[in-house]
């Protein structure tokens, strides 16, 4: 049997000296280990969500992507994300195919390919799409 790989994706946009570290938080907030992001150089706190810490270290790692984004990044990602909701909206049958596609690869544990995507897609859809299939599966 084949040994599962650990997604480690969430990590891909971080500074060498940034790390997550595990911290004591007082009993009074909780009983769970928590996590923040420090600058190992330095070793100065660089976010501890408001003092109670992230609950895992994935959540750590993607809100130090989601805070180092300027701006216009952000706006720029919610309005690729309007753009895929109203394409969405306007084939709503295709939508529901790529929502069965997406179900049943998940119920199955068989990954689904963008193939499999595209050939549910028309050709007049595929002409007025603005945004990649990667966009398209993230905003879905």
């Amino acid at each position: 049997m084949k040994k599962k790989k650990k997604y480690k994706g969430y990590k891909r946009e971080v500074p060498e000296n940034i790390r997550v570290v595990t911290v004591e938080v007082p009993a009074e907030f909780t009983t769970e280990t928590r996590y923040v992001i420090i600058n190992s150089d330095t070793g100065e706190v660089f976010d501890d969500a408001q003092g109670y810490g992230y609950r895992t270290p994935q959540k750590a790692y993607a809100a130090f992507n989601w805070k180092k984004k300027s701006p216009e990044e952000h706006a720029e990602q919610e309005l690729k994300k309007k753009e895929v909701q109203e394409w969405c909206r306007k084939y709503k049958s295709v939508a529901r195919q790529i929502e069965d596609i997406i179900f049943i690869s998940v119920k199955e544990r068989v990954p689904y390919t963008v193939q499999e995507i595209l050939e549910v897609i028309p050709e007049e859809a595929k002409a007025e799409m603005t945004f990649t299939i990667r966009e398209l599966l993230k905003y879905f």
